[in-house]
């Protein structure tokens, strides 16, 4: 016997298998929006740093990255006299292309910062502004500047410069 309709219990099972799958399902969706805005902002922290090593090898001159809190962005700047009086990298000649643009990296002068970032636990800053915090990069590929601790949807974070590699290294701290 072949009948056209389905039966109250049915569509009862239907629904409470859909419930469960929606309920297993949901709380993944929600998290990977948090893991994306993480990923994303750590992303950009570390191109910002391993753009501005590069360029000061690449350019062979030093340059300070500069974390300016009241406008929520790095700063690329150049370095006056960071060796000692004696000697000095040489500077080289810009290499302009066809375009009449100069540079081998060119690179950005600036790098925002994710307004999901919470800066915790901040160094002193510089003695000129204390709103600005220095990294520097050298053309023989060191660096420098103070570790940073940071928070991101709750997660805590600090940023550590390797002074002889001039790697940014990024380690989630626990709890």
């Amino acid at each position: 016997m072949h009948r056209g309709s389905y039966t109250f219990i049915e569509m009862l099972v239907v629904c409470v298998i859909v419930l469960l799958i929606t309920a297993l399902v949901a709380p993944r969706l929600g998290g990977g929006t948090k893991r994306m805005i993480v990923e994303n902002a750590l992303s950009n922290l570390r191109g910002a740093f391993t753009e501005a090593a590069m360029r000061a090898r690449a350019s062979g001159q030093p340059l300070a990255l500069v974390l300016d809190l009241q406008e929520d962005q790095f700063l690329v700047r150049n370095l006056q006299n960071p060796l000692d009086h004696e000697w000095h990298a040489p500077i080289l000649p810009p290499l302009n292309g066809p375009d009449g643009k100069s540079g081998i990296l060119p690179g950005a002068t600036s790098y925002e910062v994710s307004k999901d970032i919470t800066w915790t636990d901040l160094p002193a800053g510089d003695a000129e502004n204390s709103q600005q915090i220095t990294f520097q990069f050298f053309p023989d590929g060191e660096a420098s500047g103070p570790e940073l601790n940071f928070e991101i949807q709750d997660r805590k974070f600090i940023l550590i410069i390797d002074s002889v590699l001039g790697k940014a290294t990024i380690l989630e701290e626990e709890g």
